[in-house]
């Protein structure tokens, strides 16, 4: 509860210095724009409310406000403050007319200056590069009844047609997005172990992976835990490497205690983001992204869920989704391999899948403060 409540006020905080960023730097371009066309610049303010510093500099009064919402700059022969303050601090009479071309330069510079500082984050995103998970999907344009899924098994592409899941909604709720109820493949990596359990018994560590049980080979930890949940009372193989090492640990699930109700578990906490890549997408790239993103119709591939339970698609495929107009791309660089489809309570309109998937884009700290976003980390226990 206190990390969720740190969370939040993380976030919070994210979204307050951003918005204030913004806003001071788009007012400091027609501020700038200002000086260098001779306009009179009678203040220049950064916060609103009552000032707790201001000071007057060669005739402009610098101030900051108590109330952290933006900046203002006032500029009597631009916008009259008396039409916004009901006074004037100033005749705007006595003061010169400017022409029409200065009024340009100093409304167009403030646009500017937030496109420069998009450009800065974007440069910054370039340069640094921002962590990208493997099972880290995109969500994809689609405007057909069905959607062409493209995969491929054993080196031979192949194609089958998916009638998306869609969800229902009741009264205020927003209408949801059309999913293909399948998961990304990402590497099972234990993050925690708890303790006595029957994995700590049987000496799993945080940072083992866990390649298949049983002589299955599993492609997302959903797969083991829902082994687990339809076997509670199996004992099962667990084909495990640490540091390149591969080796069978038996393992057999008990009653432990699971949000607030007992269930069969090993006691494992996966690590929720898989193997990590950092990618230095150049600002072209971020803004295709971005305004791929943003269609109308779409079809959810990441966070949340994903083709239809009744498809072809088997776990370890590779996948990618074509438009209705057979126009296909990757929804993110490089092909990704299906983990699982989703079945029984994971197939539930909005179900544990956003709750599973929900992590993923914590991982991209850096990238989420300089693109405005931010979410919360979930767990998956087995």
């Amino acid at each position: 509860m206190l990390l969720h409540i740190i969370r939040v006020i993380f976030i919070l905080l994210e979204v307050l210095i951003l918005f204030n960023l913004l806003i001071v730097v788009h007012e400091l371009g027609h501020f700038l724009a200002a000086r260098w066309r001779g306009l009179y610049i009678e203040k220049f303010g950064v916060w609103f409310g009552k000032p707790l510093w201001k000071k007057t500099i060669n005739g402009v009064q610098y101030s900051l406000g108590s109330l952290p919402f933006g900046g203002f700059v006032a500029l009597p022969q631009l916008a009259p403050m008396d039409i916004i303050e009901g006074k004037a601090d100033i005749d705007r009479a006595k003061l010169p007319k400017i022409s029409a071309l200065d009024k340009i330069i100093v409304a167009i510079a403030g646009p500017l200056f937030s496109l420069l500082l998009a450009l800065c984050f974007a440069a910054i995103v370039w340069a640094v590069g921002h962590p990208v998970s493997e099972a880290s999907w995109d969500v994809v344009r689609s405007e057909g009844d069905k959607i062409a899924v493209k995969f491929q098994r054993d080196g031979a592409v192949q194609t089958v047609w998916v009638e998306p899941y869609k969800a229902e909604t009741r009264g205020w709720r927003r209408k949801s997005v059309r999913q293909l109820l399948i998961y990304p493949a990402e590497t099972p990596i234990i993050d925690k172990v708890e303790p006595n359990t029957p994995a700590a018994a049987a000496g799993l560590r945080s940072g083992d992976i866990v390649r298949g049980f049983n002589q299955t080979p599993i492609y997302n930890p959903i797969a083991l835990l829902e082994y687990i949940s339809k076997h509670p009372n199996d004992a099962l193989v667990l084909h495990v490497e640490r540091a390149g090492a591969k080796f069978d640990v038996p393992v057999k699930p008990t009653l432990l205690p699971t949000a607030g109700e007992m269930k069969p578990r090993i006691g494992i906490q996966w690590d929720t983001t898989g193997k990590v890549s950092i990618q230095h997408p150049n600002p072209i790239e971020q803004d295709r992204s971005h305004l791929l993103s943003a269609f109308p119709k779409r079809t959810r591939l990441a966070t949340g869920a994903v083709v239809q339970r009744h498809s072809k698609c088997e776990p370890g495929d590779f996948e990618h989704v074509t438009d209705s107009s057979a126009r296909w791309r990757p929804h993110c660089a490089g092909a990704h391999r299906i983990g699982t489809a989703q079945t029984g309570e994971h197939a539930r309109a909005g179900g544990r899948a956003d709750q599973l998937r929900g992590g993923d884009h914590r991982l991209h700290a850096l990238y989420h403060v300089l693109r405005c976003a931010g979410s919360a980390v979930c767990q998956k226990k087995t």
